[in-house]
């Protein structure tokens, strides 16, 4: 969708330039070099898309604080990744991981959101960081005010499809016993 929204905001309609926003944004200083080259992880995204210019981490202006955590989940599980089958492309997703697990990044817990969720706009993603072994964050949406509720829009796997929330995106968060907090990246 971000893609899509700076393909739009850019004026050159033109297929060609979607495609050079979408590989911009998903792959490693936006250029493909095999499987390990993809931004697979979210803290893995946000990095590089901020040295891009595309978006802006806020979870340090939210009161998140930084959190460290080993990342390991796809070489952990290969087997759910054809890709990584491959030896060369495992070892450089391999070394993707353990450098993610070496640098911290900013959580804002789930028991502060409620009180600092009116910071957050339209269209902000927002990223539910997880307690999950080997991994940072499970789901990603974005942020949706309808007049003063703050809901997500998001694909949801119960559903089978993009929805709003019918919950605040505050009980959302509150349901999911796995997730810790959020990370809350801003569009530029």
């Amino acid at each position: 969708m971000l893609a899509l929204a700076r393909w739009l905001a850019s004026g050159k309609k033109s297929p060609r330039e979607y495609l050079r926003q979408l590989k911009l944004m998903r792959y490693r200083k936006g250029v493909i070099d095999g499987y390990s080259s993809r931004l697979h992880y979210f803290t893995d995204w946000l990095r590089d898309n901020e040295k891009k210019k595309i978006v802006a981490d806020i979870t340090p202006l939210l009161g998140g604080a930084p959190r460290r955590r080993k990342i390991d989940f796809m070489t952990k599980n290969a087997g759910r990744y054809p890709a990584l089958q491959d030896k060369k492309q495992f070892q450089r997703m391999l070394a993707v991981e353990k450098n993610l697990s070496r640098r911290a990044f900013c959580v804002m817990d789930k028991k502060k959101f409620g009180a600092r969720q009116e910071k957050i706009r339209n269209g902000d993603i927002v990223a539910f960081a997880t307690a999950q072994e080997g991994l940072d964050v499970a789901h990603v949406g974005f942020a949706l005010w309808e007049g003063k509720t703050l809901r997500l829009l998001h694909a949801s796997r119960r559903a089978r499809a993009v929805v709003i929330s019918a919950e605040t995106l505050a009980a959302y968060l509150k349901g999911k016993k796995d997730f810790t907090g959020v990370i809350i990246a801003r569009p530029l």
